[in-house]
């Protein structure tokens, strides 16, 4: 709905174009890399764009920064300690510096509509494919990650069988949604999601004030045993707090859709506190609840309770709300690819496209089942690409596009941004899969 015809749209302009009523995609007159030298192609629809207002550009922004990596919250502060706050507080002063300098990108260049266009914009055409290849992986992992959850979760009622089989069953069961292009349907069940985070939220409170409630081995008065500090896991914990910091591809789009975007800044601000004080609880409440016992998801230590059972069960039904609106993307993507080789109106096409499908849920299948474990595959997304393009990606674009305005302390914090997100995008990736999180020794 509202695509612009012979317009190509990225993985993440496709995510997001239907809050958008006029697609635009960006085209360089003659050499790419300035935002001067694009042009816009636009198709203005018949009904005039109306744009969100400050109150539902909030909700989306703290919706999009709240996944399912909150439930290794307190799992990060067992491996790093209550030095973990503070890596915790690094990681919100960063990128809220970096969703805002997005903003100041999007303002570089009023053609500029989302994350996509500002890699264009920035760093030409190699900026577009870096961003695209980025997104691709990314939600793969995603929904990895989701099947993960399922089976993770799911083996803690059903002990006899193995994860890894509810892997499979979890795959095949969401496979049908997968070959469903219209997924609206699936927004409605989205606010399961929420509502569970927010239950666990709330029960993880009211556990750690009342903990002969459930008699859980500590509480805010007197907090559970907790390791030592083990400092080679620190980088495993860094990487697990910023996936909670993943969604700023978003933010350029929310930008866009504001009937009043000079209000950007008070809405991102607001959904930051939101998300301060809402990731804070959970981690904070989960670690003096449960200590050196804390599980990869905090739902696995709920499980023994009537209400963590009912929490859990509902964060086993999230991932089949999300998992196909997550590889939507990747199937578009791949769908493009194929058109360009076979006939769209032909029988082998509609045969090859739901190949591919499967495929690729089959490939998240066997990636699920080849990772060690969730906290692995939620540091390597941690430090592999949220570091990218919440910190590395959005510093480096600012800098590019709007550095005759900045000056030298800005500009030398912008670089020591990309600086430290490529280093710790590299070492922490190679760590995540190195460092053991239960014996913090190197394999």
């Amino acid at each position: 709905q509202g695509a612009v015809p012979g317009v190509t749209l990225e993985p993440s302009e496709q995510a997001s174009a239907v809050m958008k009523k006029t697609s635009v995609q960006l085209t360089p007159r003659s050499s790419v890399g300035s935002a001067s030298k694009l042009e816009p192609l636009i198709s203005p629809e018949e009904e005039p764009f109306v744009g969100t207002s400050w109150i539902e550009t909030t909700l989306n922004l703290s919706n999009a920064l709240m996944g399912v990596g909150l439930l290794s919250l307190p799992f990060a502060l067992r491996e790093s300690g209550w030095y973990g706050l503070l890596l915790f507080g690094f990681c919100v002063v960063c990128t809220y510096y970096t969703g805002y300098t997005l903003k100041r990108c999007c303002d570089s260049d009023e053609r500029i509509e989302t994350y996509s266009n500002i890699g264009f914009s920035a760093f030409g055409i190699p900026g577009r494919r870096v961003v695209g290849g980025l997104f691709f992986c990314e939600l793969l992992c995603v929904c990895t990650m989701y099947l993960i959850v399922v089976g993770d979760n799911t083996e803690f009622f059903v002990p006899q069988v193995d994860r890894r089989i509810w892997y499979l069953v979890a795959g095949v069961i969401m496979i049908p949604s997968t070959m469903v292009r219209n997924l609206s349907w699936l927004a409605r069940l989205s606010a399961l999601g929420i509502f569970a985070s927010v239950l666990v939220v709330v029960m993880l409170l009211v556990l750690a004030t009342f903990p002969t409630i459930a008699n859980t081995p500590g509480s805010f008065a007197h907090p559970a045993p907790s390791l030592d500090v083990r400092w080679p896991t620190i980088v495993l914990s860094l990487g697990l707090i910023m996936v909670g910091f993943v969604a700023h591809p978003i933010f350029p789009t929310l930008y866009r859709g504001m009937a009043t975007p000079q209000h950007y800044p008070m809405c991102l601000a607001l959904s930051y506190v939101f998300i301060l004080l809402f990731y804070g609880a959970i981690a904070v409440s989960g670690y003096v609840l449960f200590g050196n016992q804390t599980h990869q998801l905090i739902t696995l230590n709920l499980g023994n309770h009537e209400v963590g059972q009912a929490a859990t069960a509902l964060f086993i039904v999230l991932p089949f709300t999300k998992f196909s609106l997550a590889m939507q993307p990747v199937s578009a993507t791949v769908d493009q690819g194929l058109r360009t080789i076979i006939d769209e109106s032909s029988t082998k096409y509609k045969v090859a496209q739901r190949v591919a499908r499967l495929c690729q849920v089959f490939f998240t299948i066997g990636l699920a089942c080849v990772i060690p474990n969730f906290a692995t595959l939620l540091g390597f997304c941690g430090c592999l690409f949220s570091f990218t393009v919440s910190l590395t990606f959005p510093a480096a674009c600012y800098l590019k596009l709007c550095w005759h305005r900045m000056s030298c302390v800005e500009a030398t914090l912008n670089v020591m941004l990309v600086v430290f997100g490529i280093v710790w995008s590299v070492g922490g990736t190679f760590a995540s899969f190195y460092i053991n999180p239960d014996d913090a020794r190197v394999k």
